[in-house]
C-alpha cells in the first residue's frame, strides 16, 4: 500500500463519528461566546514550535548547552509565559488559564498530559528497538503494538462504571500507577529479553490509559458548568496534543 494510506483509514471512521455526533451528543451552546482571540493563538504555536525546536536541536547539536538549544528552548518558555499572562488579562482568551484555579480540573489536565507524554515516548522509542535492536519488520512491530490498543478497548468502556463504584481519584490513581510499571519495565528490557514481556507491558500501560483518560477527562468536565464545556474540551485535547509533541521531541533528543 502506499505509505499515506494509512491515514486515510481514518476517514470512513471520522465521517461515522461527525453522523453519531449530530445524533447522540446534546447541544451545549455558551451564551457569551466572545471573539477569537488572533493575538493568542499565534503566541501559544511561537511558543511551542521555539521550544520543541530547541529541544530537537538539543540532539542534533554537540551540547546541550549551546546557544543554537537554548537561545530558541528559553525564547519559547519566556513566550508561552507571556502568552499565559495575556490570556489571564483578557476577556475572551483562546486558552482561559484562569480555570486551571480549580485543583481538581488542573490535576486532571496534568495527568492528562503526563499519560500521554508516557504514550508518545512508548510507541517513539519502541519503534527504534522493535527495529533496530531486535531487527524485526515494521509490520511485525506494528503487530506487536496491538495490545495496547487491545487493552484500551477492553477497559475504556469500563472506566465510567468503575469511577461511580469507586470514585474518579482511585480509578485515575490506579491507571496512572499502571502506566508507571509498564514504562519502567522498559528498564529491564534487553537484546535477548522474551518478546511477550513487551507484549505484557505494553498491555499493562494500555489498560491503565483505557482507565485513566476517561476518568481525568469526567473529572474535567465535571468541574466546569455546561456552558464551558468547549473549554474544557480544548484543555484536555491541548494536554494531549502537546504533550505527545513534547514527549517524540525529548526522547528524540536524549536517543540521539
Amino acid at each position: 500500500f502506499w505509505w499515506g494510506s494509512v491515514f486515510l483509514i481514518n476517514v470512513p471512521v471520522t465521517i461515522a463519528g461527525v453522523i453519531a455526533s449530530l445524533i447522540l451528543i446534546p447541544e451545549s451552546r455558551n451564551p457569551a461566546p466572545g471573539k477569537i482571540d488572533y493575538l493568542g493563538v499565534l503566541a501559544s504555536v511561537l511558543g511551542l514550535v521555539l521550544l520543541v525546536y530547541g529541544i530537537v536541536q538539543g540532539g542534533d547539536g554537540a551540547s546541550w548547552l549551546s546557544a543554537g538549544v537554548l537561545a530558541p528552548a528559553l525564547g519559547g518558555l519566556a513566550v508561552l509565559a507571556a502568552f499565559a499572562w495575556y490570556e489571564s488579562r483578557i476577556d475572551h482568551p483562546s486558552l482561559d488559564v484562569r480555570l486551571f484555579k480549580n485543583r481538581n480540573l488542573s490535576a486532571s489536565v496534568g495527568s492528562i498530559a503526563l499519560l500521554f507524554f508516557g504514550m508518545g515516548g512508548v510507541y517513539f522509542f519502541s519503534s527504534f528497538y522493535l527495529q533496530n535492536v531486535r531487527g524485526y519488520s515494521p509490520l511485525m512491530t506494528g503487530v506487536l503494538a496491538v495490545p495496547f490498543a487491545a487493552a484500551q478497548f477492553v477497559m475504556a468502556p469500563r472506566s465510567a462504571g468503575l469511577v461511580e463504584r469507586y470514585g474518579a481519584r482511585a480509578v485515575g490513581v490506579t491507571g496512572m500507577l499502571m502506566n508507571a510499571v509498564a514504562i519502567g519495565g522498559w528498564a529491564f528490557l534487553s537484546q535477548s529479553s522474551p518478546i511477550w514481556i513487551l507484549a505484557v507491558l505494553f498491555f499493562v500501560q494500555g489498560a491503565g490509559l483505557g482507565l485513566a483518560v476517561p476518568a481525568a477527562t469526567a473529572s474535567v468536565m465535571g468541574a466546569l458548568p455546561r456552558e464551558r464545556a468547549g473549554a474544557g474540551s480544548a484543555l484536555t485535547n491541548t494536554a494531549r496534543q502537546v504533550a505527545v509533541a513534547l514527549s517524540v521531541a525529548v526522547l528524540g533528543s536524549v536517543l540521539s
